[in-house]
């Protein structure tokens, strides 16, 4: 209950808005929520694996510089592990974002 962090003088301190501010205080991390949007858009089957034909999908979209080639190149360059299917970690580790987002 917020009245527990009130000494009970009738104004508020520094202290006492500090304590109140804290506990009511929501952390978002934008960049975080911008990669979270990001793989999701990608991953549209949404099962938290971002797979080739997804990949194609969504790079190849509107876009005539990016080719089947340059696609399955990028794809493997992110996959560095071979695993056929981007996860969150590899995502987030490359610069993917910046193409998603152009």
């Amino acid at each position: 209950m917020v009245t527990s962090l009130f000494v009970g003088d009738g104004f508020i301190s520094l202290d006492e808005y500090a304590k109140v501010m804290t506990s009511n205080f929501v952390s978002i991390d934008i960049e975080r929520e911008r990669m979270k949007a990001a793989f999701n858009l990608l991953d549209r089957n949404n099962d938290g694996r971002i797979s080739l034909s997804e990949f194609r999908v969504v790079m190849m979209y509107n876009n005539n510089e990016m080719t089947e080639e340059k696609v399955e190149e990028l794809f493997k360059e992110v996959d560095s592990s071979g695993k056929g299917f981007l996860d969150y970690e590899d995502f987030i580790n490359s610069h993917i974002c910046s193409v998603v987002f152009q």
